[in-house]
């Protein structure tokens, strides 16, 4: 089971801390969070919506850093072209639009 976190800080390494749009980690993860630091290591899913103003470059670069940190399936959402990416670790991604379905059933069963 999965936990879901909105907006709260995980430290990927020593120097780089990220706060994902929407987390998900585990249920024996969860409950060693403590909501006013951030959190160390990788999470399980993440889920990353793109601003008009985001560069590309630096979106990359938060993608590889989470998939680097452990994360097994990261979703880049882009509502102005109503289309999701997604990325897992060894560079396989795919993108979604129109009627595909987004799962994950690995994670989030019946998603």
């Amino acid at each position: 089971m999965l936990c879901i976190f909105i907006e709260l800080g995980f430290r990927l390494s020593a120097d780089t801390v990220r706060i994902p749009d929407i987390a998900f980690v585990s249920t024996e993860r969860a409950k060693q969070i403590d909501p006013d630091r951030p959190i160390d290591g990788a999470l399980t899913l993440v889920v990353e919506v793109v601003s008009p103003t985001e560069l590309a470059a630096e979106l990359a670069r938060k993608v590889d850093q989470y998939l680097a940190a452990g994360a097994q399936v990261v979703w880049v959402l882009y509502p102005n072209v109503k289309e999701v990416h997604t990325c897992r670790p060894g560079r396989t991604s795919a993108t979604l639009a129109g009627a595909d379905v987004l799962e994950a059933p690995d994670l989030i069963p019946r998603f």
